[in-house]
């Protein structure tokens, strides 16, 4: 299960495994020469998780199987009821658990590409907002982006560096209730396609309404899958999780040819293309009236994608053998190795099993 998760706390083991000593094992786990811990939790280094994946995946796929289903099962109750500053941290846990999937490889870079962090949009932040949407899609852009800040300034989100805190980008979530507002669908024609193709595929009723990332801008890395759009990717999901009364959600995407492959499987292509500015933009979508958003993510999480992978009987692939070695190494010094529990695997090394070297 360590292996698998991002990272484990003792609530965590309590949960999956609850038929195991939880503290004890928790312990256990804590002492192991090859386990960090942090103020998330305990994670192994890379190479002994990957080595430990591995061995499971091949001796036990089944298993491997059903603890993965089971963490998936955890992180979505948590999901459900997380307050909204832990919404992000779990759904990158879930994903992450499912980091191997093809489809979520397309479209997901990962926790370690930048350090970022998603904070709110000040008053004093919105000329170097206005700044961003010019520089990455033009002055017609920009003047929807001004729009939105009076109309929804809380669907806006900037994202800092960790090192320093400067702010390199911005979304914009609408929530666009039925019926339409006329000003809003006058004004941005990618709002006025979205509401036409609602209303000719499955109009959203009143008390219902539509989501939308309206803008993803982050100039430096301007549409092409990054950690502002894991970021912001993973609030929309929990925040549809959530939610009351949404029909439909959209993404917008400029580069749309090259998004259509990355989300196949994900979202549906509406086919619609809006022009803004000279630029044409392709709005993807899902109905969540008839795909329920727990039955869409255990499609997106559907880890019989997982590409095949050797284990010690076959011809193992060259990143396996890497991770063996590293992980030996922290096995040669009994000292350094605890004694494992009544709970640990029967094919844990120990002291009097290992060879030394």
């Amino acid at each position: 299960m360590a292996a698998q998760a991002h990272a484990t706390t003792e609530e965590l083991l309590a949960a999956v495994l609850a038929e195991q000593d939880a503290s004890g094992l928790f312990q256990w786990l804590r002492e192991l020469p090859f386990v960090e811990s942090t103020p998330l939790g305990l994670y192994p280094h890379d190479a002994a998780r990957e080595t430990l994946m591995a061995d499971l995946r091949w001796r036990a796929p089944t298993t491997f199987q059903a603890m993965r289903q089971r963490l998936a099962e955890e992180y979505l109750g948590l999901l459900r009821e997380a307050r909204p500053e832990r919404v992000r941290a779990v759904t990158d846990d879930l994903f992450y658990l499912f980091r191997d999937v093809q489809k979520l490889q397309r479209t997901r870079v990962g926790q370690a590409e930048e350090d970022l962090y998603e904070d709110v949009l000040e008053i004093e932040d919105h000329g170097l907002v206005l700044s961003m949407a010019e520089q990455a899609e033009g002055p017609q852009s920009a003047e929807l982006v001004r729009y939105w800040l009076t109309r929804q300034p809380q669907g806006f989100s900037v994202f800092r560096l960790i090192s320093s805190g400067r702010i390199v980008a911005f979304t914009t979530r609408l929530v666009l209730p039925a019926p339409p507002d006329f000003t809003d669908t006058d004004t941005d024609p990618v709002v006025a396609a979205v509401w036409r193709y609602s209303q000719e595929t499955a109009p959203a009723r009143p008390g219902e309404h539509i989501a939308m990332t309206r803008f993803s801008i982050y100039p430096d890395r301007y549409q092409v899958p990054s950690r502002v759009i894991d970021l912001s990717n993973s609030r929309v999901q929990a925040e549809a999780m959530r939610a009351r009364g949404r029909a439909h959600g959209f993404l917008v995407h400029h580069d749309h040819t090259a998004w259509a492959d990355r989300l196949q499987g994900v979202l549906a292509d509406s086919g619609v293309r809006c022009d803004v500015g000279g630029r044409e933009y392709g709005l993807f979508t899902i109905d969540w009236c008839k795909i329920p958003v727990e039955k869409w993510i255990r499609h997106l999480i559907d880890a019989t994608e997982m590409p095949p992978l050797s284990g010690p009987s076959g011809t193992p692939r060259p990143a396996f053998d890497q991770a063996v070695r590293e992980a030996l190494q922290l096995w040669r010094t009994p000292a350094r190795s605890p004694p494992a529990p009544c709970c640990a695997p029967a094919w844990w090394p120990t002291a009097t099993t290992r060879r030394r070297t």
